[in-house]
């Protein structure tokens, strides 16, 4: 209605019926009165898009103005921030109303998102009723092209819609994020060096103040900034100070600590292009603390790798430094005229480390599925370095843990390695990919590792007697020892009972049957080692330090049915010759402390080598040692063993692996 009373001239006196549907596609899908004035802005970082549009409606002649977006959270997240900084008044419609919405005295309208059926259906509200209108929109480059087809698919290819430069805005969005006056900022855009190092350079306020922002930024991405800050310390009335980009350069400074193997950042400062080196000496003193007076070493870093040492103080900057541009980087610390104790004591031991930094993943070798713990560390190290570096992160001494090197054909433990290697962590990594996780394994020692790589590891039972298994012992007596040494360790770590003899005692064991009672000047490394046999300590009865002539130390082992079915604890017994088995029977009892209606359904027979001889059951029959003792011609020097048969009442072991965890399903 506005459009027909408000057209001079226009009347419709005469028409019966008007009917128009879809108007907006009767008048044409594109076209735009002649008064409307068209432009777009190309934004190149991102963030600066909000930014922009905040810029544009602080325009004077901008009294009110429509702003159109393609989502409904846009238009929330816009008006509330640009509300509170102050922008004229704007409505924020999304794309669902902004078809239907009808706002008086438009002056603008800002396309913040490309919508071209969108944007031609309401720009016309800006020059309706003969009035003339502006209409913008923003886009980032990557839309340029998009934008200039729906421009030509409008007949506006022509050039009519012009673009506008994006001005370099004033710093008052950085005061108002940092909190600090526009006088105390000053930035420094990030740029990459010809040999690719990123490094802040100066900007011309006079010069490219009206520039492009993608003019100034290297690429489309998000533009780094170095946001130099006056001191928090200076007063609110101080500034920066002035940078004169001929005769000064802005100088970066880090000082290096040998003793911590770190880098401290000391800050920058503008520097005349004339000064000489040896002049930073004071002002480098004073950063890093020392005394004024302190001799120091300087260098320059190139790379993040590659530092060259400065020895000409007395030439001037320009000079010494390689290509003398802002953002130079110059490291220092303390002259030692003395041998440093640390790894790494100058700035080029430092930066050729970093070269040949590395994670490794070490894991606890005695815990299952162990995720290790990640320590960074130099391929260069030794072996010494190695462990100081992972028993400091696990609070023990170095010399108390034992490393292993991975297996390559599977994840676990491998061969151990000596303290005495003298290859380099990179050694111990060969045979691994670029990215795979690099293992190495480690378990935590008893005794110190070069006492334990002199020793030899010997596992045992511990039995007491009562005939129960109670732990396991890892024994570590000298290589060239006996079993008396093996059993003065054991002594060090079980429990003896009151009253008892005190006195140890090794017996072989396999297949739940005694082989042999190892005699203690027996030397280690003749002791046969293999998976079926097993090494028990136990303390000696009394009765049984001193055998006479006619006694016996005689096996006794428990079977089921077949004597190759045995099982539980073996034992020795005493037995006199010519004893009756009734007695022997006695002290089998009492050794075992079994119920006599348990023990009456007990058999014994005597086994020798494969056959076995039930012993009968009257109560005269007497145990002669000719029947234990080997059989002259049978090629046979073992003993003949007493076996128990009754019911194995021992619970049985599970035959799933106790590594293996159950899988849960919950329905």
């Amino acid at each position: 209605m506005d459009h027909i009373t408000s057209a001079e001239g226009f009347s419709l006196a005469h028409l019966r019926y008007l009917m128009i549907d879809e108007a907006d596609r009767f008048v044409g899908r594109f076209t735009t009165p002649a008064e409307l004035s068209e432009s777009f802005n190309v934004v190149a970082p991102q963030p600066l898009k909000p930014l922009l549009l905040h810029n544009l409606l602080r325009q004077p002649d901008w009294r009110r103005s429509l702003v159109l977006v393609n989502w409904n959270e846009a238009a929330h997240q816009l008006e509330l921030p640009l509300s509170v900084l102050g922008a004229r008044e704007a409505e924020f419609p999304g794309a669902a109303m902004a078809r239907g919405i009808d706002v008086d005295a438009v002056d603008a309208v800002v396309s913040y998102d490309i919508s071209a059926l969108l944007k031609a259906h309401c720009v016309r509200r800006t020059a309706r009723v003969s009035r003339a209108g502006q209409a913008v929109t923003l886009m980032f480059e990557r839309q340029r092209s998009h934008f200039q087809r729906l421009m030509a698919q409008a007949g506006k290819a022509d050039g009519r819609v012009r673009e506008t430069p994006v001005p370099l805005y004033e710093l008052r969005q950085y005061e108002a994020a940092y909190k600090v006056p526009v006088k105390h900022l000053r930035p420094w855009p990030m740029t990459i060096r010809t040999n690719q190092t990123n490094r802040p350079t100066v900007i011309d306020m006079d010069g490219d103040i009206l520039k492009k922002v993608s003019d100034l930024a290297d690429s489309n991405s998000a533009w780094t900034l170095f946001l130099e800050c006056l001191p928090a310390d200076q007063p609110p009335t101080a500034s920066l100070p002035p940078f004169d980009k001929d005769c000064d350069v802005l100088i970066f400074f880090k000082l290096y600590c040998p003793r911590t193997k770190q880098i401290h950042y000391c800050g920058h400062q503008y520097i005349p292009i004339s000064s000489k080196v040896r002049e930073l000496v004071p002002l480098l003193n004073e950063r890093a603390g020392f005394p004024p007076d302190t001799e120091l070493h300087l260098y320059e870093e190139l790379k993040p790798n590659m530092v060259e040492r400065l020895e000409e103080l007395e030439t001037s900057l320009d000079k010494a430094l390689d290509e003398l541009m802002d953002g130079d980087i110059i490291l220092f610390q303390k002259a030692e005229h003395e041998p440093c104790d640390g790894d790494l004591p100058t700035v080029e031991d430092y930066y050729k480390d970093l070269f040949y930094r590395v994670e490794v993943t070490f894991c606890d070798k005695t815990v299952p599925s162990d995720p290790g713990i990640v320590i960074e560390l130099s391929q260069r190290m030794n072996y010494d370095q190695m462990a100081r570096a992972v028993a400091l992160r696990l609070g023990t001494d170095p010399y108390m843990l034992q490393f292993f090197k991975a297996q390559n054909y599977r994840e676990g433990p491998g061969n151990a390695l000596r303290c005495t290697y003298e290859g380099t962590l990179k050694d111990l990594l060969v045979g691994y990919k670029p990215r795979q996780p690099k293992r190495i394994y480690y378990q935590q020692l008893s005794i110190r590792i070069n006492e334990l790589e002199n020793k030899r590891q010997v596992k045992c039972i511990w039995v007491g007697p009562r005939l129960k298994e109670e732990k396991e012992l890892v024994l570590y007596p000298n290589k060239d020892g006996t079993v008396a040494d093996l059993l003065e360790e054991a002594a060090k770590q079980v429990q003896l009972a009151d009253g008892g003899s005190g006195q140890l005692r090794l017996l072989e064991i396999v297949g739940h049957k005694i082989v042999s009672v190892v005699k203690e000047f027996t030397h280690l490394d003749t002791l046969p080692v293999g998976s079926a046999k097993v090494y028990r300590v136990e303390e000696t009865p009394r009765d049984e330090l001193k055998l006479e002539e006619d006694e016996l130390l005689v096996p006794c082992a428990h079977f089921q049915k077949e004597i190759f079915s045995t099982f539980g604890v073996p034992f020795l017994l005493r037995v006199k010759d010519g004893e009756l088995f009734s007695a022997v029977k006695e002290r089998i009892q009492k050794k075992l402390e079994v119920p006599d209606k348990e023990f009456e359904k007990y058999r014994f027979a005597l086994v020798s080598q494969a056959t076995h001889k039930f012993v009968p059951e009257e109560a005269d029959w007497h145990l002669g040692l000719q029947d234990i003792r080997p059989k002259i011609g049978s090629g046979s020097s073992t003993l003949s063993w007493l076996g128990l048969e009754h019911m194995n009442k021992t619970p049985k072991r599970s035959r799933y692996n106790y590594l293996e965890k159950a899988i849960k399903i919950y329905n």
